[in-house]
This record gives structure tokens, sequence and C-alpha cells, in this order.
């Protein structure tokens, strides 16, 4: 959707950190009805809720293409509202902006946490907004369009192939666009615009406390926004009430920066981690048994798993050649990096991360006898790719272009080579490794986010409430930096640094409790509390009841993903392969049968010498009563 060419309304002129910025008036919203979820399906992630119960609209809102030139064309933000289906029409006295945590990144990953918060303001008190930024999703999105890299007929289908393609919607890019008009500065100036527009909607009746939301690069991208509205120049705090912002496992703007460039570190630390709550729970740690029956720490067998399938020097005994020519045949497990990736984003997954011992038991035993775990490990990993890297045939709505723009300008330190990331994966177990794709930053334009990275904003003159929520087995986000970050942050209101036990990313979706009055995760109830009683102390009793790390899976998961009930000893059959049965079993079940036959063989010759025995004791007996008519 565009409107190109259409100019937007610019109220004023702001000087802003030595630069002039447009500040505009509101954009009309026209809602147009939509359905609750984009993607297909009614489950939303929390037992006894269905999409059924909610409803939605959604909108395009008009904002300039560069908020630092006062003569430029528009561009058109999606906006989208959810709120549930029996809320009252009485408008709001909050309104939270929920930002989403990729860029590039679309608003159907933030559905469920809009659904699951409006469940819990049955008064419709608060509402719940999300969008996608600039170049993303719905919102004037940026593709590969003249090489036809994001086509049907293109070598990886819809999805942009980094050694063939990628170079020509680098070159496509800097012909048709300005790395400045998709930059960090524009997207926080395109939020405070759509909540100046959202509250010249609905604050005539009502004046409205406005909370935003972000995890992950959204975290990242709300320090920004408040660096904006906390501006004597812009004005934006007088015009509207900012009253908390919630970064929910952010990346730290500062003072020690995030750097993709150095972000595999902190997923090492946290595989270590899951691998050591294996080490603690019985159900885990007693898979990893020794020769005496004595359970083995687990990460050394990792360490033992890469040994065996990846170092040339290593001397295969025989019976694991069968193991290694199986590895061998699969391209996902041919190179030791694949491997990495997919191990490392599999612990930020609450449901999948219990699956990481099971894969390493599997490959660490695997040999002559149990050379059949390797299909059963590669029917999860497979699925686990497909599901990580996207459907090749499927249309996007993320934009490659927009990740890579923001990711390539801003967000890499000018000092780390590909070389130095490179050197961190290869010391590695878990990692992203995405130093393959960062070759390509030097053909990218750059943009100076100098104005505000590695500065903490400053609300010491706002009474804005402050909530950092961060799981402890966070992969992305880096807990010493963001230790840091919360430490420099400076606010009139409260602010509160939560940590989350056995937590991933994305607290508010994936902090899951034993039991809940509200059906909800922690983190969820956390935000609603926050949101709820700004006045108070944030009431984190729901620390208590986060789950622990489970390492068996469930039925149904388990089918789903590895095709087996048991996904330490189950055999997935591949369709239309033989039969397969282990030797172990046919051992087993051979010297049962001959034992049973022999046990049956000597009971029958003892129930017959016992027979005989007993005819002729009777008899003897008989005949000496002169009793053997009566016998």
């Amino acid at each position: 959707h565009s409107d190109a060419k259409k100019q937007v309304d610019i109220v004023r002129v702001a000087n802003v950190e030595g630069r002039k910025v447009s500040i505009l008036g509101p954009s009309s919203i026209k809602w147009t009805n939509c359905p609750v979820k984009t993607e297909h399906g009614d489950k939303v992630g929390i037992e006894n809720i269905s999409v059924n119960d909610f409803k939605a609209k959604c909108s395009f809102v008009s904002t300039t293409k560069n908020h630092f030139n006062e003569e430029t064309e528009s561009l058109s933000l999606y906006l989208k509202q959810i709120e549930r289906l029996d809320a009252p029409d009485s408008p709001p006295t909050k309104v939270v902006i929920f930002l989403p945590g990729t860029p590039g990144g679309d608003s159907a990953t933030l559905e469920n946490d809009l659904i699951n918060f409006s469940k819990l303001f049955p008064d419709g008190d608060a509402h719940a907004y999300t969008t996608e930024y600039r170049g993303g999703g719905r919102s004037n999105r940026l593709g590969c369009i003249l090489s036809q890299a994001e086509t049907d007929g293109s070598p990886s289908g819809f999805k942009i192939d980094w050694e063939f393609e990628f170079e020509a919607c680098i070159q496509e890019f800097k012909e048709e666009h300005n790395a400045n008009d998709f930059s960090v500065d524009q997207i926080a100036l395109d939020v405070l615009h759509l909540i100046r527009s959202i509250d010249n909607q609905i604050a005539a009746q009502n004046p409205i406390n406005y909370y935003i939301y972000g995890y992950s690069f959204g975290g990242y991208l709300i320090n920004r926004v408040m660096q904006y509205y906390a501006s004597e120049d812009t004005s934006f705090s007088n015009e509207f009430t900012i009253r908390g912002i919630i970064l929910d496992g952010p990346q730290s703007p500062g003072p020690d920066r995030f750097d993709y460039g150095t972000w595999d570190i902190p997923v090492e630390q946290v595989g270590e981690n899951i691998l050591e709550y294996c080490d603690k729970y019985e159900e885990c740690s007693h898979k990893f048994l020794d020769k005496n029956f004595l359970p083995m720490k687990v990460y050394p067998r990792l360490q033992h798993v890469f040994t065996k399938l990846y170092n040339n020097t290593y001397e295969r005994h025989d019976h694991e050649d069968r193991c290694y020519k199986n590895v061998m045949k699969y391209s996902l497990l041919k190179h030791p990096l694949m491997l990495k990736r997919l191990l490392g984003n599999m612990i930020g997954d609450c449901s999948l991360r219990s699956y990481v011992p099971a894969i390493i038991h599997r490959l660490d035993r695997c040999d002559e006898i149990f050379h059949k775990d390797v299909t059963t490990v590669m029917k999860v990993l497979t699925e686990y790719f497909e599901k990580l890297y996207g459907d090749p045939k499927r249309v996007p709505r993320k934009s490659t272009m927009l990740l890579s723009n923001i990711a390539y300008s801003e967000l890499y330190s000018s000092n780390i080579t590909v070389q130095h990331m490179r050197e961190i994966v290869e010391k590695q177990y878990f990692a992203y490794g995405n130093f393959d794709e960062a070759f390509f930053r030097s053909q990218w334009p750059t943009v100076d986010p100098s104005n505000f990275v590695g500065k903490p904003v400053d609300l010491s003159k706002l009474d804005v409430n402050i909530l950092v929520m961060v799981g402890d087995l966070d992969a992305t986000t880096d807990q010493t930096k963001i230790n840091s970050f919360f430490k420099a942050l400076n606010t009139k209101g409260k602010k509160s640094l939560l940590q989350f036990d056995h937590t991933p990313h994305h607290v508010v979706r994936n902090s899951f409790m034993t039991e809940s009055d509200t059906n909800s995760t922690c983190g969820m109830e956390v935000l609603e509390d926050f949101v709820k009683n700004p006045e108070e102390n944030v009431n984190f009793g729901c620390k208590t009841l986060l789950v622990d790390p489970a390492f068996n899976g469930n039925k149904e998961l388990n089918l789903q993903w590895w095709g087996v009930e048991d996904i330490w000893n189950g055999l997935y059959e591949v369709p239309g392969s033989a039969p397969y049965v282990s030797l172990w079993l046919l051992v087993g079940v051979e010297s049962a049968t001959l034992l049973a036959s022999t046990l049956i063989i000597l009971f029958c010759f003892y129930w017959a010498v016992y027979e005989k025995c007993q005819v002729r004791k009777w008899r003897k007996k008989a005949q000496s009563n002169d009793g053997y008519n009566t016998l």
C-alpha cells in the first residue's frame, strides 16, 4: 500500500541535536475490520482462549518518507488493534503500543500477545495496538523486485539467495532508496506520529496514558523513541502522555551497546546453562551413563559429538563408521556450522530447547548398533530447519532488505571484522553464525547512529515508569550489557529490572507457569500489573510459579517434530522405507523366544514324569488296600 507523492501535514520544524525534524500533524485513521490472526488457525498459545472471542480492525496511517526533509513524499504505516468481542464501546484510559522484535519483521508475531493482553482487561480500559516498521510487512515493504529474487521462479523461491542473488538486491536498494529513509531515527519518529494520530482520534473524551512495549530490537528502538519524546524541542511530551515503557529482552543501545558482530557470544553461555540443567535433573542426566552406569556431564558429550563428526584427525573405530557415513549423507549435518546454528536457535524456543540433550545423546551414542538414530535426529532437525528458514514457496511479509539496512548500516561496530566473527563461532557449539551474510556489510551504505548509540535515555524530568524484563536463558540478550544499560537509565518515575528463571527470549510469551488464575504467562501478568497500577511497585509474585525445564517433551509435540513418542529411544521410520528392527531388539526377542521355548519343554517333561509317578503311586496304594476295583 502506498500513498506515493502525497504530501503530509507538517505543523512545525524542530531543531533536535543540530538537525531539523519535521513534526507532523496527526493523520486520519480509517479503520477496516480484519481477521484477528494473520496466520491461519485459532490457537493463541494459552489454553481455553480462541480468536473467536476477539475482534480486530486495521488501518494505514500516512507518514513522511523522511522526517528530516520538509519536502518529501509519504509512506503508509500499518496499524492494527485487537480487543475482546464483548469489550464496551467506551474509550480507554490506557493504550499499549506493541512493537515488533525484528527489523523487517511483521506484526503477526505479536498478535497472540495482543490477544492475551486484551483478555486481562474485560472492561476495555486498556487498548492494545501493534504496527509494522516502515519498509517491513505491510508498511511499504522493501523487496528485491527488479532482480526477481523474491519470486516463485528464482532459484530459492521467495527467499533471497545470499550467494547468487543478494549482490543484485544491494545494487537495487542503492539505486532505488536512501538508507537514511529506513533508519532507526525515522522509525522512532514514526512511532511517536502513530501515538499522536491515535490520541487525536480517541482522547477527546478522556486523557490517555500511553505505554510502549518492545521486545528485542523493539526495546532498542524505544530508547530512541523516548529521546525524541523527552526533547523539549519536539514538544511531544506536552501533547500526549507516555506513562511507561516496557523493554522485554531488549538489545542494549548503551553504554555497552548491542553489536551484531558479537551477538553469538551469549548464545554459547545459554547453551551451556541448559545442559547444566540437564545435569541436575535425573530424567535427563541418567540418559548419559558411563560404563559404570554413572551420569556423565552433558557438555563434554556435545564436544565429543563434534569431534567424532567433524575432526578429520579423529580415529573412528569400525563400529562408528556406519554412523559417520549416515551423518554425511545429510546436507544439514555435513558442515558443523549448520548444526551449531540449529542448536543455537533451538535453545531459544521454549518448546524445542528440551530436545537438545536428546539430540546430543543420540549423536553421541551413534555407532554400528545405533546408526538408525541419525534418521530420527534428522527428522527433528529438518522440521526445525523448515520452521527457522521459512517455506521458499511462501510469499514473504518480512523484509530481508529492511533488516539488512538497519543491521549493516547501524548495528555493527566498524572494528568488528568477518574473520573475528568467524573465530567466535568456531570456538562455540551453539551459535547463530550469521558471519557469512556479514560479507556484504562493506557494500551497504552506512548511517551514522552516533546521536543516540551509547546514550541511555534521560527521563529525569518526566514521570515515566520503566520496566525491563529478561529471561535467564535468553540467548539473544546480553545480560551484562542490559545491567549496565538499566543502571544508566534515569527517570522521575519508577524503574524495575526483573529476571525470569528458566525463561528464554520474549518473556511475555515464554514465561510459562505451573498454575495461574489468569491462565496467562508470568510476564503477561507483570505487564498487566505495570499498566493497571502505575503508582505501585511491580508485583512479581508469579516468579515462584515459573516452570522448570523439562527434557522429555510431550506426546503431541514429539510426534510432530520427531515422528516418535519417545525422543530418547524411539526410532522414526521414513514413509515408504523398509521396517527397521534394532539389533538389540532382535537379540532380545530371539533370546526371550528361546528361553520361553526351553521353559515350556522342561515344564511338559516335568509334567509327564510327575503324572506317571502319581499313577504308579496310586496303583500301588490301591493294590495294597485291596481297592483296585475302586481305583
